[in-house]
């Protein structure tokens, strides 16, 4: 992924997004350095005869050092919460944006079996685009997700049970 030369919008636009969340937790981490360092400094200026390493972890001043380890636990804490959640928003746009090409995939779907379809008046079979006759069912089972189950209408059904009578 990071090692194409070339890049298409789209991919940029992912990885701009993978890049920023991770630069969230990077920039927890980097502000908590600094907090590290600013109290560092101001620890040594108020006991120069300390050291440096004193200064960064001041053994004496134990309330400075938990409130210096808290507040970096609190920095990286807001940069992990930051990268999770434009992770979580950039995993909701892209399912937004399948669900838009879905419903404009079902819009064309419609529009293509709302127009006028010569039917024969005797066989009831459909004329396709291509001029070809088909069944109904063959017609609306290529052009949708429709399935046919076969039976009889009431009116039929007497039809029929008469015509069976009638044979008895």
């Amino acid at each position: 992924m990071y090692g194409e030369l070339w890049y298409t919008k789209g991919k940029m636009k992912k990885l701009g997004s993978v890049i920023l969340a991770h630069w969230c937790l990077l920039a927890g981490v980097v502000f908590a350095l600094l907090y590290w360092m600013v109290e560092a400094s101001r620890y040594a200026a108020a006991f120069p005869e300390s050291g440096f390493m004193a200064a960064f972890f001041p053994v004496k001043d134990v309330d400075g050092l938990m409130m210096r380890v808290l507040t970096t636990m609190l920095f990286v804490v807001l940069g992990a919460i930051a990268n999770a959640m434009l992770t979580q928003l950039r995993r909701a746009h892209e399912e937004q944006k399948r669900l838009a090409e879905e419903l404009q995939k079902t819009f064309y779907e419609i529009k293509a079996l709302s127009k006028l379809l010569p039917i024969c008046s005797v066989c009831k079979k459909v004329r396709s685009d291509s001029g070809y006759w088909q069944q109904v069912e063959d017609y609306f089972r290529d052009r949708s997700n429709a399935l046919f189950s076969h039976g009889y209408c009431p009116e039929c059904a007497a039809k029929a049970n008469k015509e069976i009578d009638d044979l008895d």
